[in-house]
């Protein structure tokens, strides 16, 4: 808790973080819940997390052009205040009697678009406000105070929209991208610091194109990015698993809601609880043998859940999941960071964005495809093979990375 105590630019970055991350999630609850009550179809549910995937996907790598060309903390600081308006828009259309599902469609959207160009300049901030020897500090507790604030956002969000109502969850969700604004900007954030001046001219294309060309040409960021692309995998079938799971077990609609809630609680304080022990982890193993020693305890992972017909042992080892899966993410991350020069952070944060965004819910889709044609036992199994030839494939290629990183 030193960094927290001691470097004030973090610090603030935490709060601006957790203020947005908190508000998005109680106005996600009533942005569903009130969409439902306008249309009274669950299609409209599905066209709300389509249009808020959408933007992300198409245009997160823009957003890391964005990132490397202009001020990162302008970037937050008129992003946060446009996302606040944004949601602001929905209590006024509600006061003067306009307000339709429509308009929750545009400002779903909207609000994506402005999220797609924040997140990859706040992903390159922190590692220009912290040393390398800090990074992987940083990015566990970052990591952990977004996943507690999901966790509180989630489960207190309904009783919230149950107290203030559906417009008051939207004020108060833009009332948090406000103040989160307010903190960016009393915030020191080093400028970019470039070995050549951009040229402002050039296509945003072309500067993408030029940061795909450095992550290829390095093997760390390239690792880094398969490694993500490898986690999408892994994690990705869970949101069709574990509702499958559940059916299977119980045909009661009450028990199937407190189930599918405690494995997937399991499973993010898994996630907390990996980012407390990441660093001392990292201080005893170097990380080409973290990675190994997770990937291949995230296979064996799936043979027992083959085994597995117990709620609460399938608690037990999602939470055991989640703790390995934060561990080779911010290793990952922190390492990657360390070998990407600054001027290129906001692009190589986009693409990482990007995969994560892109790959689980290609898993997801296809999980949905495979499950109803194989059943779960022989659907793990192919997920441990998944995982059994990314760890034969570490074991040609692990310490090639190694010896690249400790160049670097």
């Amino acid at each position: 808790m030193g960094l927290l105590k001691n470097n004030s630019n973090y610090r603030k970055i935490i709060i601006s973080q957790s203020l947005s991350r908190f508000g998005d999630n109680i106005e996600f609850i009533a942005l569903l819940l009130l969409v439902f009550k306008l249309t009274n179809s669950p299609i409209s549910m599905g066209l709300i997390a389509i249009l808020s995937t959408i933007p992300n996907i198409c245009l997160t790598a823009i957003g890391g052009v964005f990132a490397d060309r202009y001020s990162r903390k302008k970037i937050m600081f008129i992003t946060d205040i446009c996302r606040g308006l944004t949601i602001l828009s929905v209590p006024i259309a509600f006061y003067f009697n306009v307000l339709t599902h429509y308009h929750l469609y545009i400002v779903t959207f909207v609000v994506s678009i402005f999220e797609s160009i924040n997140s990859p300049a706040q992903g390159a901030v922190v590692p220009s406000i912290v040393s390398k020897e800090e990074l992987i500090q940083a990015n566990s507790l970052l990591y952990s105070f977004f996943q507690v604030v999901g966790i509180i956002g989630l489960a207190g969000g309904g009783f919230f929209v149950g107290m203030v109502g559906f417009i008051g969850a939207f004020v108060f969700d833009a009332l948090t991208f406000f103040c989160s604004a307010s903190v960016i900007l009393t915030m020191k954030i080093p400028s970019v610091v470039r070995k050549q001046e951009i040229n402002k001219k050039q296509s945003i294309l072309t500067d993408l194109f030029e940061g795909i060309k450095v992550v290829k040409n390095s093997k760390i960021l390239v690792f880094a990015a398969v490694i993500f692309f490898y986690l999408g995998l892994m994690c990705g079938p869970f949101d069709i698993v574990v509702p499958f799971f559940v059916k299977l077990l119980t045909d009661d609609p009450g028990s199937q809601s407190t189930y599918i809630g405690l494995i997937f609680g399991s499973l993010s304080i898994g996630v907390i609880l990996g980012t407390i022990v990441v660093k001392k982890i990292n201080e005893h193993l170097p990380m080409n043998q973290i990675i190994l020693l997770c990937s291949i305890i995230l296979s064996i992972f799936y043979i027992i859940l083959s085994k597995v017909f117990n709620v609460y042992i399938m608690c037990l080892v999602m939470l055991l999941f989640g703790i390995f899966v934060s561990v080779m993410r911010i290793s990952v991350i922190s390492e990657a960071y360390k070998n990407v020069i600054d001027e290129y952070r906001g692009r190589f944060s986009s693409l990482i964005r990007l995969i994560a965004l892109s790959s689980n819910p290609f898993m997801a889709f296809f999980s949905s495809i495979l499950l109803s044609y194989i059943g779960l036992g022989k659907f793990y199994y192919c997920l441990f093979a998944i995982g059994f030839m990314f760890v034969l494939g570490f074991i040609f290629y692990g310490k090639e990375i190694s010896v690249s990183t400790k160049a670097a």
